[in-house]
């Protein structure tokens, strides 16, 4: 299930509906953390990361692609 809203995540953001896609992302991301897939984790984190370079949040790219290195 968190593998699929990922998937659903990236195809809303590729589609330029950001809002709703780090929505999508965060479900995936506390499915993730719930089941402890740590690589599920990193794959949503990088994700979001990623969103909000897009939207031009560069603190919270910062933070989310911090928190994926990890």
């Amino acid at each position: 299930m968190a593998n699929n809203l990922g998937n659903m995540g990236v195809i809303f953001s590729e589609q330029d509906d950001l809002p709703i896609a780090l929505d999508i992302m965060k479900k995936a991301l506390k499915i993730n953390e719930e089941i402890g897939n740590r690589e599920g984790m990193a794959n949503q984190l990088g994700n979001m990361g990623i969103v909000f370079r897009v939207q031009g949040d560069i603190q919270k790219a910062l933070y989310y692609n911090e928190k994926h290195l990890k």
